[in-house]
């Protein structure tokens, strides 16, 4: 404690970063005030507090047409080939979408350590 006196500016600094982390903690962005999904806004042009959805966006719920390429198995069997020729663009871009959505919870070998 004694070396903390002899250098105010050390107790000083200690005490602003403690200051500063409590300051940090506050929940304002959780309790601010929001708008409902589907509740009247006049901030977009159509009236909705929702932007609407980009020409031809496919909902997530509207992606399983393909059962062969979406879960692997045909009838409910699990499929002897794969359901297109991969290319090194379609791997690359795999790669890419595994380590934006997959890597942060199962790691980059796919190990559950992410």
């Amino acid at each position: 404690m004694k070396s903390l006196i002899r250098r105010p500016s050390t107790l000083i600094v200690s005490l602003l970063i403690g200051l500063f982390a409590l300051v940090g903690c506050r929940m304002e962005m959780r309790t601010q005030p929001r708008l409902e999904a589907y509740e009247e806004s006049t901030f977009f042009a159509n009236g909705s507090a929702l932007r609407q959805p980009v020409a031809d966006t496919v909902a997530r719920s509207q992606l399983h047409e393909d059962e062969f390429l979406q879960t692997g198995r045909v009838d409910g069997q699990i499929a002897a080939s794969f359901p297109f020729t991969p290319t090194l663009a379609t791997i690359e871009r795999g790669q890419e979408r595994f380590d934006i959505f997959c890597t942060p919870c199962h790691g980059i070998a796919g190990d559950g350590k992410g």
